[in-house]
């Protein structure tokens, strides 16, 4: 699939030229997430797991960074603890053998690394820098600016709060373009970037990382009015056991006036932007 993957991405290439200021891709892991964003000299990995493929970090992740020529990821954010967003990352971070070399790692709580499983055993042999980002936490690359609008520092510490709820929400803004990456974020994690997004007077996206997979529980109406985004993009596995995207998700994105895209439809998705917003899909 990357020889495929590798054509199109030459079309792509002598139909918009190069450089691309920003872009982002929505891998196709199966039953999971993991994301690219690259702008410039600056390349995140938001996430790498899957619970439907088998070792997404090494046989999804790996090869599109190489593939891109990417030596450096400057930020590996990692949403929540959950093994479908975090299984693959372990891979990658082992630096000596995959010839990519993580700068930093990034959680909501620097203290709870132990929660990631092996991850953080990983990240204290390789040396990598451990950050942490909570509400109002925010990193900046010329014209890109990327911001943590969850999880607060209440819902951190309520202890009852599942994963799915403090799961990190970003949101990234470059001249007219926007994105919101989601995790699982549900319920008060929902409700907390509804109110960060007014505070900013933010009255809609570009485009929306749509949370948990589609699962009905999450990207309610209330949010989806806030939120109002252009385009939708769901990660998650062909005939999955959770039913994702659920129909009802689906039907308030299009009443929303969102186009809907999904990776077990349409395989690995791009968002290239340059003068204008272009989406790829890898299937055709």
């Amino acid at each position: 699939r990357y020889v495929v993957l590798a054509s199109i991405s030459l079309c792509i290439f002598f139909v918009t030229g190069m450089p691309k200021e920003l872009e982002i891709t929505c891998l196709s892991v199966g039953q999971g997430d993991c994301l690219v964003i690259e702008y410039k000299d600056l390349v995140c990995v938001i996430d790498g797991g899957s619970s439907s493929e088998s070792d997404v970090g090494t046989y999804t992740l790996l090869p599109f960074l190489k593939y891109q020529g990417i030596r450096q990821v400057d930020y590996l954010f990692l949403t929540h603890s959950d093994m479908d967003h975090i299984n693959g990352i372990e891979a990658l971070l082992l630096q000596s053998k995959t010839g990519v070399t993580i700068e930093r790692v990034v959680v909501t709580d620097g203290k709870r690394l132990e929660d990631y499983g092996t991850i953080g055993e990983v990240v204290n042999q390789q040396k990598i820098s451990v950050c942490q980002m909570q509400t109002g936490d925010f990193i900046k690359n010329g014209e890109l600016l990327l911001e943590c609008l969850s999880p607060s520092k209440e819902i951190l510490e309520n202890s009852e709060k599942s994963g799915n709820e403090t799961s990190m929400v970003l949101l990234l803004t470059c001249g007219q373009f926007s994105m919101l990456f989601t995790g699982d974020a549900e319920n008060e994690g929902e409700t907390l970037v509804m109110s960060e997004l007014h505070s900013k007077k933010v009255t809609g996206i570009t485009v929306l990382k749509v949370a948990h997979h589609g699962s009905k529980n999450s990207t309610g109406t209330e949010f989806l009015e806030v939120v109002r985004p252009k385009v939708s993009l769901i990660s998650c596995g062909e005939n999955n056991s959770y039913g994702h995207p659920h129909i009802e998700t689906l039907e308030r994105l299009r009443e929303a006036g969102s186009e809907v895209f999904v990776t077990k439809d349409s395989g690995a998705i791009v968002i290239a932007v340059k003068n204008e917003v272009k989406i790829y899909e890898y299937i055709q």
